[in-house]
């Protein structure tokens, strides 16, 4: 039930960030607030980690190109995995 809440909580936050992303690219923020958004403890949890090659199914694929840019923590380690 844990894990569940955690899962639930990490995609809430990761489509809030995506809707901001997509404000960024209207214009509507400035870049600066967009990367102060993406600071946050989530995007370096363990679990987020983990769990990227099926979160990111969920969102935007501008996003996670712009998000794996910007945190290569997110794909660094499945890149020697090949």
């Amino acid at each position: 039930a844990d894990m569940m809440s955690a899962s639930f909580s990490v995609m809430a936050r990761l489509n809030l960030y995506d809707a901001a992303y997509r404000s960024y690219k209207e214009k509507i923020l400035t870049e600066s607030e967009l990367k102060a958004m993406l600071t946050t403890r989530i995007l370096s949890m363990p679990y987020t980690i983990d769990s990227w090659p099926i979160i990111k199914q969920e969102l935007s694929p501008d996003f996670v190109q712009y998000l794996e840019s910007e945190l290569p923590h997110l794909v660094g380690n499945r890149e020697n995995e090949t």
